[in-house]
């Protein structure tokens, strides 16, 4: 009989031992996946036969296209797949040959260099076959993207707070990279590091991100290289790697990362992905807190800011720094009415609307010498206090700073985790990079639209959803599964939106009739190939009032992940 009266403890105890228990009866399989005949069907079909059986005890990798070992013609998709399963080996490789017949594979074809579908077991319970695939590059590529998952189980929360305590001082850790390269190569450099007193971002699941993102920065004790804090983000340097001003020029671009000053000696390490979501650079270097020239920052002359809301909660809340960009002293008020509409709009829109109380926003006041942006098209170069420009990789709309430790300056030493730039000028334009910032015109009609949608990319990892006529490089190949999870191309679709499919969406201004909740493609910028899971959203259309369902619960799920 399981009782109670020793507290948390036993009961934790117990459930582990029976999770331990679980796991060590499941056999850990690794199989390879190739097709080299309709590629992409066959692909989808083989993931949706396999997660039918496996359910979430299965983990596939991205998928890659290489050309057959003999040197034929035509190209293969291989990917891999991790399962844990109690099924005998002998049974499991009998229905996997099952699966290749139904797909149509047959000798014949076979010796013609026709194969719709293979499927080999590289490991069963520890045990290796098929010795020569081991050591063939893409095998070797698609092995390092295996996620080991970690099973956490009633962690007490007093736990995970004491793992802060145990780690991090109450400071910031400024960490400032340089990413240069092209297209080629990519190259991640150390510039400075930089203390500023509290940490305002999360003190539990510090091992742990609500998304992927296009990149990551892993901090590692030293003593036991335990991981004691992770974070994704994306960045501007990534996207211009998709321009085709990277085909021929090597820039470099300003990163700004922040962590938990840690205590003791820590390796911290950074990686950068491409769009297939392979690792295209990664850099460690290791940070000794007693370290000199580490450069304490935010302790005096701090921007003067005023405080807009307060949470309920200040110990489990999200920090939202509005930052003015282009406005003189003199149009100060001016900035400060621009907060209140932008704060009215993003919390005028569920789920911030509801949760609103998790959130402390302030307002920062950062004065610039002339009114406005540049507007490079136009010949205008601004003195403004983040040197914000349009024209960003010659899209005329495209409204961005390049100086994010010129910004970082501007706001040590005030509450802040999640950046608003908000830009004084008329023109259309704006931009949002998950983790680093959200940049909004402020007085044009589309003003309110425009920054929501924007903070739905920094805050919470969203997509567009929205497609162009034409798009010279695919920002999502069709035969890699988005991080993101407001999109899919039904690549690997488990943990997106399954729950809500058949659902009936809001009525939007372009359909006059509820629409089911299901796959829309178009989206991601792709008029084929990705899909959305309604008709319409914010993260399509600026005349669409609200987030649709399926933003909805990411947003819900990315405050939860921060908050409780």
């Amino acid at each position: 009989m399981l009782t109670f009266g020793k507290g948390k403890k036993n009961l934790f105890s117990f459930c582990f031992s029976l999770i331990y228990s679980y796991l060590c009866s499941m056999k850990r399989v690794l199989i390879e996946i190739g097709t080299n005949i309709n590629q992409r069907d066959n692909a989808r079909l083989v993931r949706e036969d396999l997660y039918a059986k496996f359910g979430e005890n299965i983990h596939f990798t991205p998928s890659l296209k290489t050309k057959p070992v003999d040197g034929g013609d035509g190209y293969y998709i291989n990917f891999l797949a991790e399962i844990h399963t109690d099924i005998p080996y002998d049974e499991l490789r009998a229905w996997f040959k099952e699966l290749e017949q139904e797909c149509g594979r047959n000798k014949e074809d076979t010796r013609d260099g026709w194969v719709p579908l293979d499927i080999d077991i590289l490991e069963y319970d520890g045990k290796r076959f098929c010795a020569k695939d081991w050591d063939r590059n893409y095998v070797k590529e698609l092995l390092k993207t295996i996620v080991l998952v970690l099973f956490v189980f009633l962690l007490p929360t007093n736990t995970q707070a004491q793992q802060f305590d145990d780690y991090f001082d109450d400071a910031t850790l400024r960490i400032d990279y340089t990413f240069s390269g092209d297209i080629k190569s990519t190259h991640i450099y150390l510039d400075k590091l930089n203390r500023i007193p509290r940490w305002y971002g999360k003190r539990e699941r510090l091992a742990e991100v609500p998304m992927e993102g296009n990149g990551q920065i892993v901090v590692k004790s030293r003593k036991n290289q335990n991981v004691i804090y992770r974070n994704s983000f994306s960045t501007l340097y990534q996207e211009w790697l998709t321009s085709p001003e990277a085909e021929s020029v090597q820039k470099s671009f300003e990163n700004v990362f922040l962590v938990p000053m840690p205590k003791d000696t820590v390796d911290i390490t950074v990686n950068l992905m491409d769009n297939r979501r392979q690792i295209i650079a990664t850099m460690t270097h290791t940070v000794v807190p007693t370290d000199i020239l580490i450069h304490r920052i935010g302790e005096r002359d701090v921007t003067p800011y005023e405080v807009i809301h307060q949470p309920k909660d200040t110990a489990r809340c999200i920090h939202i720094a509005y930052i003015a960009e282009g406005y003189t002293e003199e149009e100060m008020p001016i900035f400060m009415e621009d907060v209140r509409i932008a704060d009215e709009a993003l919390f005028a829109h569920e789920p911030f609307k509801s949760l609103q109380e998790r959130f402390e926003v302030v307002a920062v006041k950062a004065a610039s010498k002339e009114s406005g942006t540049s507007e490079p098209a136009n010949g205008l170069w601004r003195k403004t206090a983040l040197g914000s420009h349009f024209n960003t990789f010659y899209s005329d709309r495209y409204l961005t700073t390049l100086n994010l430790k010129q910004m970082h300056d501007l706001l040590a030493g005030i509450p802040y985790e999640h950046i608003i730039v908000l830009v004084n000028t008329s023109h259309y334009g704006g931009g949002g990079i998950l983790n680093s910032y959200n940049l909004s015109m402020t007085h044009h009609r589309l003003f309110r639209p425009v920054v929501v949608h924007e903070f739905g990319h920094s805050f919470a990892g969203l997509a567009d959803e929205y497609a162009y006529e034409y798009e010279p490089i695919p920002m999502y190949p069709a035969d890699v599964e988005p991080w993101e999870k407001n999109i899919t191309t039904k690549v690997d679709f488990r943990g997106k939106w399954e729950e809500l499919i058949g659902n009936l969406a809001p009525t939007n201004p372009r359909t006059p009739e509820p629409q089911k909740i299901g796959f829309y493609e178009g989206a991601g910028y792709s008029l084929k190939g990705v899909y959305r899971g309604c008709e319409n959203c914010r993260m399509r259309t600026n005349e669409n009032p609200e987030f649709c369902p399926v933003c909805r619960k990411v947003i819900t799920e990315v405050i939860d992940f921060y908050t409780k």
